[in-house]
Order: structure tokens, then C-alpha cells, then sequence
């Protein structure tokens, strides 16, 4: 049994960080890139100089669309949006949003696959294409796709979904669930890649870790 004890955190070195730039709520991501460190909500992205004593923000911008979610890439992100894919980045002090691909659907996650961006929405896969999202495949039927993880060592693209987990191959979809493997609990929240190249599932039930083929 793991056991839990609940720990005052020390006063002295914490504090609330509180500003009127930074989104109160509905925070979807925070991610540093460098020195600096990018809160993103659904409706603002603020990015902070982060040092040892003090955090500063250096500027706050309104996306051009809802942000669903953010990748880094380089010096800034990559969004996820209701109407595509947008690249913000720190030009001249300002936060600078740069249209990378068009979409018709709201685009719920993306991430980096080798030289291109591959993107979910909330019943396909898709790849950013010359300014455009040009759709891979379709999720299987009653099953909506809440994340997406493209493994950096073999280029397989995994889905989190409300209905379990899948991988996409060139024979198609390899779906687990809770009802057939070790999967806690069919809602799949988050998926992360460790060192061994193990795939951590977050679950509504708690987490697991897969091998990828053949145990949990």
C-alpha cells in the first residue's frame, strides 16, 4: 500500500503569482521553452521570464482562435486551435501568432513527427500539409479523440480517447480498452513517452504503463 501524509507546503517559499494579464482560469497548458515560460488558456497566451527570484511577464496576447492545446517548438509553440494549427513566438517583446495550417474541425491536440506536425480532432488524425490539414484516418466508431502522442523513436501515432486507447499502423487501428487489457479505465486523459520508450497512460482511474505491444 503506498502511503499518504499531507504536508503544509512552506510559506517562505511559496507564493500565489497573481497579475492581470494572466488568465484565471481554464488554463489548458504550461510550457517553457528556454528562459521562457508560456501559460496558455482557451483565450490568452501570456509568456513570463522565469529567473531564480522573481518571474516577470513580458508580454500577453489574445490568439487569433480558441487554443486547445500547445506543443513547444524551438523558441516557441505550436497551437492547437478551433480553426487549425497557429505558431506564437516572442518577436521584438510582443507575442506574434502565425497562421501553419487551416482546418474545418477544431483541432483538440497536435504533435511532431519527424519533419511534420500530425494533429487530432475529435473524429480523425490529420497531418499539417502547405497551409492545410489534410486528414490520415478516421478514429473508429464511438470513439473521440481527447489526445494525441506521436512516439519519437517509431513515428506510431497514439490516440487517447473516452473509449480507450489506440495505435495507428498501415494495417489500421490496434485498440485496447478496458474491457480487454490492462487499461484501468476507458477514459484515456494524457499520454507521455519515458527514456525506455514506454508509453505512461493517464487514466480516469489512475495511471499504467504500456510496452507498446504486448504488456502493461
Amino acid at each position: 500500500m503506498v502511503k499518504v501524509k499531507d504536508v503544509a507546503y512552506p510559506q517562505d517559499v511559496a507564493f500565489q503569482f497573481r497579475h492581470d494579464e494572466l488568465p484565471g482560469s481554464g488554463i489548458r497548458r504550461i510550457i517553457r521553452t528556454g528562459d521562457l515560460l508560456w501559460v496558455i488558456s482557451n483565450g490568452k497566451a501570456v509568456v513570463l521570464s522565469v529567473g531564480s527570484e522573481r518571474a516577470e511577464i513580458l508580454s500577453s496576447a489574445d490568439p487569433p482562435s480558441p487554443i486547445n492545446n500547445a506543443r513547444p517548438d524551438g523558441d516557441g509553440l505550436m497551437l492547437a486551435a478551433d480553426d487549425g494549427i497557429w505558431r506564437a513566438e516572442l518577436r521584438g517583446g510582443e507575442i506574434a501568432f502565425e497562421k501553419a495550417a487551416d482546418s474545418e474541425e477544431p483541432l483538440i491536440d497536435l504533435d511532431r513527427r519527424g519533419d511534420e506536425w500530425v494533429c487530432l480532432a475529435s473524429s480523425y488524425i490529420a497531418r499539417a500539409v502547405v497551409g492545410r490539414v489534410e486528414p490520415i484516418a478516421e478514429l473508429p466508431p464511438f470513439k473521440t479523440g481527447r489526445v494525441l502522442l506521436a512516439h519519437p523513436e517509431t513515428g506510431e501515432i497514439w490516440v487517447g480517447a473516452d473509449r480507450g486507447m489506440g495505435k495507428l499502423s498501415v494495417e489500421g487501428w490496434e485498440w485496447h480498452t478496458y474491457a480487454g487489457s490492462g487499461l484501468p479505465r476507458n477514459e484515456v486523459r494524457d499520454l507521455k513517452v519515458d527514456g525506455m520508450g514506454f508509453i505512461w497512460v493517464a487514466t480516469g482511474e489512475g495511471p499504467t504503463v504500456f510496452n507498446g505491444r504486448d504488456w502493461w
